[in-house]
């Protein structure tokens, strides 16, 4: 059996946000795993204007947020990647150029935010790095066959230097394999460059290795 973490990182600054996360078997139709972010349990507000129960740092379980390139100072809430209310999130520092992308974003629930623009309000030092990972996802080998899609709603906003990507990583216990499905960045220059799209579905046909 091949296991599929889904890998999502964000480097340097400014916005995504994932909504929710969903990874089908496309010929028997059937949702492998799936995570909205709603069941989390939200707490205070730290650094930011007092609120109640509108974000924490604590994943799903089984989730792994890595913080280790998050640099010292920063707003604590948005540290890396962040788990927040979007209503909340859409009345943040509304004096910010970034405060119109966040109120265009209007779908409601707990998502996953990395915000490098809000961070960097309160004496950050430098640029950060964050990385958000699922649990592994077992695979039969009929789901391997017909292949597998991967569902998420993103909104992206460019501003800044920016690298976003997700990353599929199949293991079969002797041979691990991390396969590219989404890679956006905002130097114009690169093949990968993304404009700002602040309401995408991201749909992503993959197949795992054969084992």
């Amino acid at each position: 059996s091949y296991f599929a973490p889904i890998t999502s990182r964000m480097m340097f600054c400014h916005q995504a946000l994932i909504c929710a996360a969903v990874l089908a078997s496309i010929q028997a139709r059937t949702i492998l795993f799936e995570e909205d972010f709603d069941g989390l349990v939200l707490q205070d507000t730290v650094d930011e204007t007092a609120a109640t129960a509108v974000w924490t740092p604590n994943p799903p379980l089984g989730w792994t947020v890595d913080r280790s390139q998050v640099p010292d100072g920063g707003v604590t809430e948005f540290a890396g990647w962040s788990f927040v209310d979007t209503t909340w999130w859409n009345t943040v520092d509304t004096s910010s150029s970034n405060a119109p992308v966040r109120t265009v974003f209007t779908r409601k629930g707990t998502f996953a935010v990395f915000d490098g623009d809000e961070w960097s309000d309160k004496s950050a030092k430098g640029s950060m790095a964050s990385t958000l990972t699922t649990p592994s996802i077992p695979l039969d080998k009929v789901q391997i066959r017909s292949g597998l899609r991967l569902v998420t709603d993103v909104t992206w906003s460019v501003s800044g230097e920016l690298v976003f990507y997700i990353d599929a990583i199949y293991s079969n216990g002797d041979t691990t394999t991390v396969v590219s499905l989404v890679r956006y960045e905002s130097d114009s220059d690169s093949s990968y460059y993304k404009a700002r799209s602040l309401d995408e579905t991201i749909r992503v046909n993959l197949r795992a290795p054969a084992d």
